[in-house]
């Protein structure tokens, strides 16, 4: 070990005093090729993402908002038979957010539930601060903790997710009791707790 690394400091040695100089050599190209929407990755080129994604996928803009300082995009995604992948968010012509749907647009009480849960942490927002937010109706952040729970007893099944604020929150219990109960398959329970 103690010869071999003799000879490379030898060899590095020689190698700095014969070579020539050095000319500039432009670095290598950071350009990945995008042909799935699981390739893009925040800070890539909208230009190159659009093109390399419209060969396999449905793009639709579905918002836009520039001026001489800014612009953004939002492009949605889709499966050439319609299935809703998710979107692609640019600013200033780069990647700023990819959105991958999880599930298939849900209705009736999901609504309710979701309704619920921005309605319970709007009310602790402050309203937008500069132009960017104002554009995009985006609040300033609240600091939400998530706490997780799950226990088991026979059957039964209790798993909560508990979403807290500024002293109040929102529990998410998923109840899953066993075969031939009401909730057999699985309820969902939302309740807010007060910390006082």
């Amino acid at each position: 070990m103690r010869h071999m690394l003799t000879n490379m400091v030898w060899f590095l040695a020689l190698a700095s005093v014969a070579a020539p100089p050095r000319q500039a050599i432009a670095p290598p190209s950071t350009a990945q090729s995008v042909s799935s929407f699981h390739d893009v990755t925040i800070g890539m080129d909208r230009d190159r993402v659009l093109a390399g994604l419209a060969g396999r996928y449905k793009l639709a803009k579905e918002d836009a908002h520039s001026d001489a300082e800014w612009s953004f995009e939002v492009w949605g995604v889709s499966e050439q038979n319609g299935k809703d992948l998710g979107k692609v968010l640019f600013e200033n012509g780069k990647v700023v957010q990819v959105r991958e749907n999880l599930t298939k647009p849900l209705e009736g009480d999901a609504v309710s539930l979701a309704r619920t849960l921005f309605a319970e942490f709007y009310s602790k927002t402050a309203p937008p601060q500069g132009k960017v937010n104002e554009i995009l109706g985006r609040r300033e952040p609240v600091v939400v903790t998530l706490t997780l729970d799950e226990s088991h007893h026979g059957d039964s099944e209790s798993q909560n997710l508990l979403l807290e604020s500024g002293g109040t929150g929102l529990n998410i219990e998923i109840l899953t009791t066993g075969p031939g109960t009401a909730c057999g398959s699985g309820c969902v329970f939302l309740e807010r707790r007060v910390n006082r």
